[in-house]
């Protein structure tokens, strides 16, 4: 897939996921297995903003928990149960999911 010159996505990067393609502005963020990861399991009529502002007080934040669980879609309606994986909130605010 190629993105056109000049358009607003020409320094987009661009992923290929499960098949499909996506364009993104910003690295994903890498995931790691830091010994305070949080496990949430969903509860009924959740959303990854809620979960970020209840962990966090940061709803701007659910990026982090989409690219940590492979979530492409925020807005997508998660399945009662499932658990979704986490950094403390210390790893968000020493900024090392951002290190290379």
């Amino acid at each position: 897939m190629s993105i056109f010159k000049n358009s607003r996505y020409e320094n987009s990067k661009v992923y290929f996921i499960d098949n499909s393609y996506y364009i993104a502005s910003r690295k994903l963020i890498e995931k790691k297995d830091y010994d305070d990861n949080i496990t949430h399991i969903v509860s009924d009529s959740e959303r990854i903003e809620i979960i970020a502002d209840m962990y966090w007080k940061r709803p701007d934040l659910y990026y982090i928990i989409c690219d940590w669980n492979d979530i492409m879609d925020p807005l997508e309606t998660l399945t009662v149960g499932i658990g979704l994986t986490l950094p403390s909130y210390k790893k968000v605010l020493e900024g090392l999911l951002w290190t290379t």
